[in-house]
């Protein structure tokens, strides 16, 4: 049923969404008391492995499984998906470290300018959305349109804003763009492999990644975690850290398989942007400071509630136009 299908991709983007701003969140305040981006990240990269393991676990339970052949080509085919993972975990780690949260923000709302660009003229390789009617509609153009303006405002306003930063933004946005067109284009492939199975190995190549890096971090690996286990401010964030990492990474490959991957960059974008109300209470950035600049964040934010409601509507109408034509005629 077609509103059901709305319906749940609702609820999908607003769980998505919820859970982006969590893991922002968690991973700020983890940052400034661990210091160590990567052996959080092999961490939550070994959560979301076992809670991947227990989730294909419970769907082969209810679902026959596929021939182990089968699955096993699927993996192999999922792998530059599961590598792009990898390095957009490096790059937003670089981010962190180089850039403040509202220019993250700022210029992660970049990437869906950049990524439907590419994704329109990827179109004909790929399984068609609902929601792409409205891709080159003058609505979803203007919205997107608001977003550069918004992020060039701030870009001119923002005190400390500098070449590094940039740079770093801007080697962030092409991963990020890489990484989610990536997803799109083999989970259309991937008729067999349950999401969660995906998430597996996901979660391997980012803790090989993120394991390896570690290790230059600490001169004491388990001198130091344990200390770490041992806060417990520190241990009950860990813990929210895993199961927003881990629920936040299995739902966004869902939305991917449902959605388009410019609505999934633009949904995170939007959840990035309240995170910026989070990033002046919590780790005092000065984006009141300059008026211009907070004007900045909120045309970037608004234009991506403008785009994915535009989007929605688009979804409805041509849901309503084809009703009509579903009909049986009457003599």
């Amino acid at each position: 049923d077609e509103g059901d299908q709305r319906l749940f991709l609702l609820l999908l983007q607003t769980t998505v969404a919820s859970l982006t701003l969590g893991i922002v969140l968690v991973n700020q305040s983890l940052s400034v008391l661990m210091k160590s981006p990567m052996i959080l990240t092999a961490m939550q990269s070994l959560s979301m492995l076992i809670f991947g393991i227990f989730i294909t676990g419970l769907h082969f339970v209810n679902h026959t499984r596929p021939l182990l052949e089968v699955l096993g080509r699927e993996l192999l085919t999922w792998l530059p998906a599961a590598a792009a993972f990898g390095v957009y975990q490096l790059a937003d780690h670089l981010e962190a470290n180089y850039c403040s949260l509202s220019e993250r923000t700022v210029f992660g709302n970049l990437a869906p300018v950049v990524g439907l660009s590419l994704e329109v003229a990827m179109k004909p390789c790929l399984k068609h959305r609902s929601s792409e009617a409205a891709f080159t509609s003058l609505a979803s153009k203007a919205a997107l349109g608001l977003k550069v303006f918004g992020a060039a405002v701030f870009a001119l306003q923002y005190p400390d804003f500098n070449t590094v930063g940039m740079e770093v933004s801007s080697l962030f946005v092409f991963t990020m763009v890489g990484y989610r067109l990536t997803q799109r284009f083999l989970l259309d492939r991937l008729s067999e492999s349950p999401v969660a199975l995906l998430t597996m190995v996901d979660a391997i190549v980012s803790l090989i990644i993120s394991g390896g890096l570690s290790f230059v971090e600490v001169e004491d690996m388990h001198e130091t975690v344990h200390l770490w286990l041992n806060d417990p401010s520190i241990f009950i964030m860990l813990l929210l850290s895993f199961a927003t990492f881990s629920l936040g990474h299995w739902t966004t490959l869902h939305l991917v398989k449902a959605d388009t991957a410019t609505a999934t960059m633009v949904i995170g974008n939007i959840s990035s942007g309240f995170s910026v109300i989070q990033g002046i209470f919590f780790f005092n950035d000065s984006d009141f400071q300059r008026p211009l600049a907070f004007v900045g964040l909120l045309l970037v934010i608004c234009g991506g509630i403008w785009w994915t409601v535009n989007q929605s509507i688009a979804r409805y109408e041509k849901h309503e136009e084809a009703a009509p034509e579903a009909e049986p005629k009457t003599t």
